[in-house]
């Protein structure tokens, strides 16, 4: 989870001082020590909801 205050424009979302968090899960598929693929998911939906100050 990745967390922090919200105090400058995102997207064209004026700050609101609000502390916001973007979970998510990212997976690495290692081969010989070196990560060759790596996929990564977040809810961005509910990120963006806390920005504008949704109810959830």
């Amino acid at each position: 989870m990745l967390g922090g205050v919200h105090t400058g424009t995102v997207l064209g979302i004026p700050p609101s001082g609000r502390e916001v968090h973007l979970s998510g899960i990212s997976i690495d598929r290692i081969v010989g020590g070196q990560s060759v693929e790596h996929w990564s998911e977040g809810n961005f939906g509910r990120f963006l909801d806390t920005l504008r100050g949704a109810q959830s």
